[in-house]
């Protein structure tokens, strides 16, 4: 038996998902660090703009990674690569890449990078991007070791510095 369980989330997911995330906002504490989206986000990306990819062991969320695929939308991070309009369309964001404290370490947010980016590629999207915090060494490390580069700081959600990632498909 596999020790844990990588899956797309229904909207049965929701609450659990929305409890992680308010999980490790509680214990970060910082939007320089996390950004902690709300239900309406999360049950979006379920349904109408991208996906999220989970983790369970023994039947229960541990880990997930929300993708949201931009396409025209203002904040569209294909910008900051000065990629032209119709590159534009074909964009994924990693939005939020979160492990519970008690399974961190067990390269769960590489596996789930990597079981993204076979989603994205069956999209035909072709570049996938995402934002990380210049203090999270971690979460850049983890993206770093999937083959993303990073294109520029930039400040981002409310003024809040980010490093700009991005990985060609």
């Amino acid at each position: 038996m596999k020790r844990y369980h990588f899956a797309v989330c229904t909207k049965e997911d929701v609450p659990e998902i929305n409890r992680i995330m308010d999980e490790i906002d509680h214990e970060v504490n910082t939007d320089e660090i996390f950004v902690k989206d709300d239900h309406t986000f999360i049950e979006n990306h379920i349904s109408k703009q991208g996906f999220i990819v989970k983790v369970s062991k023994k039947h229960k969320i541990i880990a997930f990674l929300i993708v949201r695929f931009p396409k025209s939308a203002k904040d569209n991070l294909g910008k900051d690569a000065n990629l032209n309009k119709e590159a534009l369309n074909n964009v994924a964001h990693i939005e939020s890449l979160a492990v519970v404290p008690k399974h961190r370490g067990k390269r769960l947010g590489r596996k789930m990078i990597k079981y993204a980016d076979k989603i994205i590629k069956q999209k035909g999207i072709k570049h996938s991007m995402a934002t990380v915090s210049p203090r999270n060494k971690y979460s850049l490390i983890t993206f770093l070791k999937r083959d993303y580069e990073v294109i520029k700081i930039s400040n981002k959600y409310s003024g809040v510095k980010r490093l700009i990632l991005r990985k060609k498909i």
